[in-house]
């Protein structure tokens, strides 16, 4: 019996730390998310670049550029991550970033052009970038990159107001480096921007470039001229180049005067059937 209480009292010490051991609680660190918030921009730095496809190693998810050339990664674990922008021509381009807990981390990428089967960039001609004073008529004309031989080079040409940033096309597979507008708006801020076409279908978008047109000609006479079988009314200061036409419809527009500050024009239309007196400004708007 006595053997017996010797071998327990040696095992019971044992037995208890074995049992507080088995109820001892398992801690888990708390997983701390973040995000990753940035751009894309061509290798001028300030055209932005939709459509690039966004990843990350570690990975987290696999996105898009929008149209503004911006992404965000939501609920990223803290850490260190590469990001990466690859789109066809350019080639891909990566940065390093670090991801701490609720806060959101900047991430701006620049993509250079793939020099294996991009052209280059179409070099400005005139009007100059950021010159004002341009007439509403004029020629945009450019210079093309020096990489490719200039027969291989298709062009497409966009432009937009600073007011309407969605470029417009308006010249498309061109082989000429240059392009005619006429009409354009007086006082007015247009950006444009050439894409240089490879042979092989490759493209190079170009910086984007800017010019504002005139102000409108402080001219001292109106008057009315048959134009198309209907009367239109005209402003000008007795000069060819400064003689603008100012409506164009389908009704008779004659008899225009000016109010005693030549800032109004007063005259008569059949726009409504019976003939009525109308007013605009002196450039034709706001009839």
């Amino acid at each position: 019996m006595r053997k017996i209480v010797v071998i327990f009292s040696l095992i019971y010490p044992l037995l208890l730390i074995i049992l507080f051991a088995s109820c001892k609680e398992n801690t888990v660190n708390p997983v701390n998310y973040g995000n990753i918030q940035g751009v894309v921009y061509q290798p001028d730095g300030k055209t932005v670049v939709p459509g690039a496809l966004i990843t990350t190693s570690p990975a987290t998810e696999s996105i898009t550029t929008d149209n503004s050339g911006k992404f965000t990664i939501n609920n990223a674990p803290v850490g260190n991550y590469s990001v990466t922008a690859s789109k066809s021509p350019y080639t891909s381009s990566t940065v390093s970033v670090s991801v701490t807990a609720s806060n959101t981390t900047p991430a701006t990428l620049i993509l250079s052009y793939s020099t294996s089967n991009a052209p280059g960039m179409a070099v400005l001609s005139s009007p100059a970038n950021q010159s004002a004073g341009q007439p509403v008529s004029l020629t945009l004309s450019w210079k093309p990159p020096a990489v490719l031989s200039i027969d291989t080079l298709r062009y497409d040409v966009y432009l937009f107001k600073s007011d309407s940033p969605t470029p417009a096309k308006i010249a498309s597979q061109i082989t000429d480096t240059s392009v005619s507008l006429s009409n354009l708006s007086y006082n007015t801020t247009y950006f444009w921007q050439v894409a240089t076409k490879g042979k092989d279908t490759s493209t190079t978008y170009g910086n984007t470039w800017s010019f504002t047109t005139r102000s409108f000609p402080d001219n001292p006479f109106v008057f009315a001229r048959i134009v198309n079988g209907n009367y239109q009314v005209f402003s000008s200061d007795s000069t060819i180049a400064n003689t603008i036409q100012l409506t164009d419809n389908n009704n008779r527009n004659w008899w225009p005067r000016f109010n005693p500050v030549h800032k109004i024009i007063a005259f008569t239309s059949d726009g409504s059937v019976e003939p009525q007196i109308y007013t605009m400004n002196s450039d034709g708007t706001n009839i």
